[in-house]
């Protein structure tokens, strides 16, 4: 159902107009000077406040009337339920309205995604500057270096959420969480969209050829097609995180390039990338998956393929064996470059953040999988950043 308001003057209450495929839901269809004394005057300030929100961001902010206590709501279908209300940010207020979509394309207020791109990416580059031959690489290049990664990450990850919009539109328009995307509710045209993501796309492979070497361009053309693809798994296969962890993953192999360091040529070096990039594939699949827990069950409705529906029933054993993975060969991984404690300090840190994670979260909450996939890209990913960013400092010492 959605809840439709009439045109506003500086004269005139916004009013309800009843709707009645969902009548327990709907209000009492009034004029505007009945509503002004059934009401108070807090009460119509809110619904002007709301209204004026709704044009500015195209977003229904007011809150329909909740069914009596007694009575259940007779059609559960996402597809037609009342939609949630929903919260405009502080950021997106601040922007110019007919931008306001287009940043929600991108998940602008949500950066957990990217950072869980960029994470890889840091880890591959610094202890790749470890490595390089005949001492660590410096400072400043190193800086530089993930300055460009932790761009490049947001502009890739803004156009693969784009693309998944446009592929997955009809699919959200099903799925409670995801109805009020901006393609689903109208807000963006699929060409829109689609000239949108190439813009992305076309920024990020700029800034891919003119700042990276050319060996990174190589070994990063593998990821845009892995991109491509996520979005079509869910349709045919019950496991598209393995595909996500593909793709998300790829920042442990193309760090190593980017600091001039060839894999091909270098043993120990491709053994090290193997190792993180393993523990990455595993770790996306994990967060992934406590991710999906939040649609589980509109996901069964609308058909969508997932490993959360497989493992269903044993969910917390398949994450905690994801987990131990994970941890395991970040640990190999600095075996095999013999690291310092400074770098399993990172990894205990790294375990202790995961294992909680995996021990605490509620998968029959969304809010708690939301909390979890959220707080997991800091907690962990800065457990790990703090382990190869300590061997690093410890190496770059010993060198002086």
């Amino acid at each position: 159902m959605q809840v439709a308001l009439c045109s506003i003057d500086s004269k005139q209450d916004p009013v309800y107009h009843q709707d009645l495929s969902f009548p327990h839901f709907s209000r009492a269809a009034g004029s505007s000077k009945n509503n002004r004394y059934r009401t108070s005057p807090k009460e119509r300030e809110r619904e002007r406040k709301s209204s004026r929100e709704q044009a500015t961001t195209g977003l229904p902010t007011t809150r329909p009337m909740a069914p009596p206590a007694n009575k259940q709501r007779q059609d559960e279908d996402p597809s037609t339920a009342p939609p949630p209300t929903q919260q405009t940010s502080v950021l997106l207020a601040s922007l110019p309205p007919s931008w306001i979509p287009y940043a929600e394309l991108i998940r602008l207020t949500k950066p957990a995604g990217a950072l869980y791109l960029y994470t890889p990416c840091l880890s591959s580059t610094v202890l790749a500057a470890c490595l390089r031959a005949p001492s660590p690489a410096p400072l400043p290049e190193v800086l530089k270096t993930n300055a460009l990664f932790l761009l490049g990450s947001f502009i890739f990850r803004s156009a693969a959420c784009t693309w998944n919009d446009i592929l997955d539109q009809d699919i959200d328009r099903r799925v409670g969480r995801t109805r009020l995307r901006p393609l689903p509710r109208g807000a963006v045209s699929t060409r829109a969209a689609l000239l949108f993501t190439a813009a992305q796309a076309a920024l990020g492979t700029a800034l891919l050829r003119a700042c990276f070497p050319r060996a990174c361009v190589a070994y990063a053309l593998p990821s845009v097609a892995l991109i491509a693809l996520y979005p079509l798994a869910k349709r045919v296969t019950d496991y598209p995180q393995v595909v996500l962890g593909l793709t998300w993953s790829w920042g442990a192999v193309i760090g190593f390039p980017a600091m001039g360091v060839a894999l091909e040529a270098d043993a120990r070096a491709l053994a090290v990338a193997s190792c993180l990039y393993g523990s990455g594939f595993a770790w996306t699949i994990l967060y992934d998956t406590v991710y999906a827990h939040q649609d589980l069950q509109d996901d069964k409705k609308a058909g969508v393929k997932s490993i959360a529906i497989v493992f269903e029933r044993d969910a917390r054993a398949m994450l905690s064996v994801l987990a131990v993975a994970k941890i395991a060969l970040l640990v190999m991984a600095g075996v095999v470059m013999e690291a310092g404690g400074l770098y399993y300090l990172g990894c205990g840190l790294a375990a202790v953040a995961v294992g909680v994670m995996v021990g605490t979260v509620d998968l029959k909450s969304p809010d708690s999988c939301w909390w979890w996939f959220r707080r997991g890209s800091w907690l962990v990913g800065g457990s790990v950043a703090v382990g190869v960013c300590g061997e690093y400092v410890s190496r770059r010492m010993s060198a002086m």
